[in-house]
C-alpha cells in the first residue's frame, strides 16, 4: 500500500492456504495502515501466515489479529519493524500452531508482537525475537510445546 493518508482493511471469515504468503501489509508510504483479522485462518503458506512490514514507509503499521487460526505456515505471524518505522502486532484468543520455524516473529527494532489469551504451540520456535524486536505479554497466553519455546521481551500489567 502506498498512500499519504490512513487506511484501514478488514478480513472477517476467510480462509487462507496452501499460498507462499497468506496476508502481507507492507507500507509504501505517509499514512498508517491498519489490517485487522477476525475469525480468519491462515493455513499451509510456504513462507508466512501474517506479515505486517513497517520497511518500505515513514508511518506506522499495525496489525491485529483476533479469533483466528494461523497453522501450518513455514513463520505463523511476523512484524518486521523499518528503520523508524514501527510495525505491531496485536494478537487475541487465537491460535498459533504447528508453524515449521517460528510462531511469532519480531523482526527489528521498531517491531512488535503483543499477546493475549492465545495458544502458542506445536512450533519450531514459539516466540522469537531478532535485532530489537518485541514480544509482549499479557501474562495470559499458553505457550508450551514448541520444540523452542521462546521468551517475552516484555510483560504488561492487564488492567
Amino acid at each position: 500500500m502506498n498512500t499519504a493518508s490512513k487506511v484501514s482493511v478488514f478480513v472477517t471469515d476467510t480462509v487462507l492456504s496452501h499460498n507462499a504468503t497468506g496476508i502481507a501489509a507492507k507500507n509504501a508510504g505517509a499514512g498508517t495502515v491498519s489490517v485487522a483479522l477476525e475469525r480468519t485462518t491462515l493455513t499451509q503458506s510456504s513462507s508466512i501466515g501474517f506479515r505486517a512490514d513497517g520497511s518500505g514507509g515513514t508511518a506506522a503499521i499495525i496489525g491485529v489479529v483476533s479469533d483466528s487460526l494461523v497453522a501450518g505456515n513455514g513463520t505463523g505471524v511476523q512484524a518486521n519493524g523499518g528503520p523508524t518505522v514501527t510495525a505491531a502486532v496485536h494478537v487475541t484468543r487465537s491460535s498459533i500452531v504447528n508453524n515449521v520455524t517460528n510462531g511469532a516473529l519480531a523482526n527489528g527494532s521498531p517491531s512488535i508482537v503483543l499477546f493475549s489469551n492465545t495458544l502458542v504451540a506445536g512450533n519450531g520456535t514459539g516466540v522469537s525475537s531478532v535485532g530489537g524486536g518485541g514480544l509482549a505479554t499479557y501474562k495470559n497466553n499458553a505457550v508450551n510445546g514448541n520444540t523452542t519455546d521462546g521468551t517475552f521481551t516484555v510483560t504488561i500489567t492487564p488492567e
